[in-house]
């Protein structure tokens, strides 16, 4: 499980050849692809997913989710700890579900999965630097041994030399990937040719990589983000210097925080994911330690920023309130099909997700509000208005009532992603699951049983061990310990529960990190006692990664 600051591969699928495109899956008593345009109906006001099931075939925590782009989102693919991939039937029955097959090969952690643009490659990538390669086309080998349907690489890319945070595969073009990873390069790939592989990177920056989206609707842009900055790339402006290619941006994204009450103070939040809705229109990221935010994708600053605040006074864990300093953090857009309106959402580290309604462009560049120094600074504002930049301040929108929050997770979720066909959302993070969220309780078609897995989701939220119920899962063996040994395997995981909580402990105070005041030095300074006004804070006292070239 990656945090901000940072398992076998056996497989207990059952053994059957690979899936292949347009052809039925046994998983399913479906015999044809849905056909999701015959029967439209109007999505709701404001999505609901009362119900939910839970995917169980891991080992670990599941870092990693994804839709295939073909056959209509059909498959889902989940990877995490356990350095395996699982693809799942998202059109199957709910009580029949089940791992279709595996793949295996990585060292260590998974990170990141995409599908090939034509549904033919599966690609995965993680804490072991290199890129595998699935053909989802290719029927399982006579050497895969009789009790594992675990699949093997077709290849495996070696450029980076460091943990790859991300692969992302072109909207369009079935052959060409980018990766980005934590040795500051980004790469580009071609499928048709990976014995053939390009060592030279598209990008090279000093800092490390964390994510790579391509731009849904125009294609040949995608966005890159380091640990504290975000830029719009056009690939076709991009020459053969890499080092020259970074300030060939489109855009450069202002992440820089600023507040000025009460008393002067800056902030660089590391950008865990990024992510463009599916109008091509918006910019969505998840910030360690601060709130997700939203741009429009030509403008560098921010137009909105996502908050949730406990509902009543007490403890935030059980009562609620968006919360992200545990661990990395990946965001999803809804399209037409969840709502007429577009809503994003993020896991929080209180174990819930939230979904945030996003107003209209015009709407959120009418109510943002920008200042030219300090002194300008809203008579109305509170010490907990934040702006956004080191030259021109920006003040986003807040928006701080979630429309959505889907419970059941028993610890941090990590990963939100919407389904783009059906009214599902899925999401995963500590636990050894994906966590389906539907609008409905049965599946897709007339004919399909009423018995389902499906569940009315409880909103009951577990609390965090103490210290002393923590102890034996973490520094010793216990009865309760050596009980859970003979569990299975994607049993639930006490030990990385406990773990868990105790980082939330540690760290719940830890958003504070954030914040740097500028010279406080002079705060008590005799000489500035008789000084009728205090002199305002300069532009460049303090560093600001948004002029800075990674």
């Amino acid at each position: 499980m990656p945090t901000p600051d940072s398992s076998s591969s056996s497989s207990s699928c059952s053994s059957q050849p690979l899936p292949r495109p347009n052809a039925p899956r046994h998983a399913s008593r479906i015999v044809q692809p849905i056909d999701l345009t015959a029967t439209p109906q109007t999505p709701p006001k404001q999505p609901q997913y009362p119900y939910s099931l839970d995917l169980l075939a891991h080992h670990g925590c599941v870092n990693a989710i994804c839709f295939s782009r073909s056959e209509q989102a059909r498959w889902l693919a989940s990877g995490g700890d356990d350095k395996r991939v699982i693809l799942w039937d998202s059109f199957a029955d709910f009580d029949q579900i089940a791992p279709l097959a595996s793949f295996d090969g990585p060292a260590a952690n998974i990170f990141s999965i995409d599908f090939s643009a034509d549904g033919r490659w599966l690609i995965a990538s993680g804490l072991d630097s290199r890129i595998f390669v699935y053909d989802l086309n290719r029927p399982a080998t006579p050497s895969t041994p009789r009790n594992s349907s675990a699949h093997s690489a077709v290849s495996v890319l070696t450029q980076h030399a460091e943990s790859c945070r991300r692969v992302a595969c072109h909207p369009q073009e079935y052959s060409c990937l980018l990766s980005a990873g934590e040795d500051g390069k980004v790469f580009r790939h071609d499928l048709r040719t990976p014995d053939q592989p390009n060592n030279a990177p598209l990008l090279e920056a000093r800092a490390q990589y964390t994510d790579l989206c391509w731009n849904p609707v125009s294609p040949d842009l995608f966005l890159a983000s380091t640990n504290h900055t975000i830029r719009l790339y056009d690939r076709r402006k991009l020459g053969s210097n890499p080092t020259a290619n970074l300030q060939s941006c489109l855009v450069s994204y202002t992440t820089n925080l600023m507040k000025p009450k009460p008393l002067f103070r800056i902030g660089h939040p590391e950008i865990s994911s990024v992510t463009i809705d599916p109008t091509g229109q918006l910019l969505g990221a998840m910030m360690s330690k601060w709130y997700p935010t939203i741009w429009s994708l030509d403008d560098p600053h921010p137009l909105a920023v996502l908050k949730s605040e406990p509902t009543v006074d007490g403890d935030a864990q059980t009562q609620g309130g968006f919360r992200d300093v545990c661990t990395i953090k990946h965001g999803g857009f809804s399209n037409h099909v969840h709502s007429d309106s577009t809503y994003f959402a993020g896991g929080s580290d209180d174990f819930r997700c939230y979904g945030w309604k996003i107003p209209s462009v015009a709407e959120m560049e009418s109510q943002r509000c920008e200042i030219k120094s300090v002194s300008d600074w809203p008579g109305e504002a509170t010490v907990d208005t934040c702006a956004y930049g080191s030259k021109i301040y920006t003040v986003p929108v807040s928006i701080s009532k979630p429309s959505i929050k889907l419970h059941g997770h028993r610890s941090i979720p990590n990963s939100v992603l919407f389904h783009p066909y059906l009214p599902l959302v899925c999401t995963s993070g500590v636990e050894k699951l994906v966590k389906v969220h539907s609008a409905r309780r049965v599946g897709w078609y007339a004919h399909q049983s009423t018995d389902s897995r499906a569940q009315m989701t409880s909103t009951t939220v577990r609390a965090t061990m103490s210290m002393a119920d923590r102890i034996p899962f973490i520094f010793g063996p216990s009865h309760r310990a050596q009980q859970y040994s003979a569990a299975r395997p994607e049993d639930e995981d006490l030990e990385t529960l406990a773990m868990f909580d105790a980082l939330l402990e540690r760290e719940k105070d830890d958003h504070q990190a954030l914040w740097y005041g500028l010279d406080p030095s002079r705060e008590d300074d005799p000489e500035d006692e008789d000084e009728e006004e205090e002199e305002e804070p300069r532009e460049h006292d303090y560093f600001s990664y948004d002029d800075d070239s990674d």
